[in-house]
């Protein structure tokens, strides 16, 4: 079965990428009987396991970098209220005689 995707022009760019995971993932969960099974041959054994992994894959990566980059705000901040740094006119301008 062929889900359409509309597709949102930006300029240049096709929106279209979140869609594709999305069909992607949807046609995986109706087929799941599909994978690993010989008859059906590269498709099945290969090629859409390699494709789900890619999947989680990207998941993983995308909430490493959002946990890393939360860790090293935190730790910014952290230093900023240790050292007694306070965002001010003062602080900000670097003009302490006002």
């Amino acid at each position: 079965m062929f889900i359409p995707i509309r597709q949102k022009q930006l300029g240049n760019f096709t929106v279209s990428a979140c869609a594709g995971f999305s069909v992607f993932i949807n046609n995986t969960i109706d087929y799941k009987g599909v994978l690993f099974k010989k008859k059906y041959g590269n498709f099945s054994v290969f090629t859409l396991p390699v494709r789900v992994a890619s999947v989680a894959a990207v998941f993983y990566l995308f909430m490493k970098i959002a946990y890393n980059l939360g860790d090293f705000l935190y730790s910014k901040i952290v230093v900023f209220e240790t050292v007694g740094f306070h965002l001010g006119v003062k602080n900000l301008f670097l003009i302490h005689f006002i």
